[in-house]
């Protein structure tokens, strides 16, 4: 018993340091673009650390505008949202279409 508890600890500490780290490694193990993706996967990564780092540098002087981002966040999540589906619902026809049109024809 003690050994299976030890062969799985790894895989829980990995899921438990969060799935999108785990996802990022494998776009970037499993993809010919492994390059880009783990670019862009780092830049991704600062973004959404940015509050965090200004914070830490800022202190308590940083409060007025971390409340002000995050009012506009939450003011709009949608629009974001959809211009995200937006951005990746293109960029996956542009992929596509061209596949699309060497296959056989009809």
């Amino acid at each position: 018993m003690d050994a299976a508890t030890g062969n799985i600890l790894g895989l829980g500490a990995g899921v438990a340091a969060g799935p999108l780290p785990i996802v990022a490694m494998i776009l970037m193990l499993a993809t010919p673009w492994g390059r880009a993706n783990g670019s862009l996967f780092g830049i991704g990564s600062q973004g959404v650390l940015a509050p965090l780092i200004v914070y830490l540098v800022a202190g308590k002087r940083a409060a007025s505008t971390l409340d002000t981002w995050k009012t506009w966040a939450a003011d709009h999540k949608a629009a974001v949202m959809a211009v995200l589906f937006l951005v990746f619902g293109c960029k996956l026809a542009v992929t596509a279409s061209p596949s699309c049109s060497e296959g056989s024809s009809p």
